[in-house]
C-alpha cells in the first residue's frame, strides 16, 4: 500500500514538472515551450483572456534575445507563409488561443545564450488592452520558455 502511495506521489508531482502556468489577473499563459534553430528560436503556448475587456499580446522581449516578433502562418498556394503581425494578436473576453506550429507564435531573433534542452529561457509579454474606447498598456508577464528542441543544424529561412 505504501508504495502504491508513493507512485502516486510521484506521478503527481512529476507531471506537475511538466505543466507550467503564468497569470495576472487579466491573463493566463499556458506550458510555454520553443524550438531553436542555430541563434534564432519559435515559441509556444496557450493563453487565455480571464479579464473583461479584450487584451492584445503585442509582442515580447528578452534580455537573451536580440530581436522578437510576433507571427502568423498562412497558406497561399500550399505554401506556407510567415508574417509578422502590425497590430497584436487579439484575445477576446473569454477566449482560450493557441500559439503552435504553422500558427501564430513568437519569433526570436538573434539567441545569444546556449541554451540546452530542458532549460527554461526568461521572456516578458507585452499586452495592452481595448478598455472604455482607449488602448491601455498592461503590465508585463514575465514567463519561462521551456527549451523542448535545440537543432543547431537544421536550416530554417525566414
Amino acid at each position: 500500500m505504501k508504495q502504491i502511495i508513493l507512485l502516486i506521489t510521484i506521478l503527481f508531482f512529476s507531471s506537475s514538472v511538466f505543466a507550467h502556468k503564468f497569470e495576472t489577473n487579466r491573463i493566463v499563459v499556458d506550458h510555454p515551450w520553443m524550438k531553436i534553430y542555430n541563434t534564432n528560436g519559435s515559441g509556444y503556448f496557450k493563453i487565455k483572456n480571464i479579464s473583461s475587456y479584450d487584451v492584445y499580446l503585442m509582442g515580447a522581449v528578452s534580455k537573451d534575445v536580440k530581436k522578437t516578433e510576433l507571427h502568423k502562418v498562412t497558406m497561399e498556394n500550399d505554401i506556407a507563409k510567415m508574417r509578422p503581425l502590425e497590430v497584436g494578436l487579439e484575445i477576446k473576453t473569454g477566449e482560450t488561443i493557441e500559439l503552435k506550429p504553422m500558427s501564430f507564435h513568437l519569433m526570436f531573433f538573434g539567441i545569444n545564450k546556449d541554451y540546452e534542452e530542458g532549460q527554461m529561457m526568461g521572456v516578458e509579454l507585452i499586452f495592452k488592452s481595448m478598455e472604455n474606447d482607449f488602448l491601455k498598456n498592461l503590465d508585463n508577464l514575465s514567463i519561462k520558455f521551456k527549451i523542448d528542441t535545440n537543432k543547431s543544424s537544421h536550416k530554417h529561412d525566414h
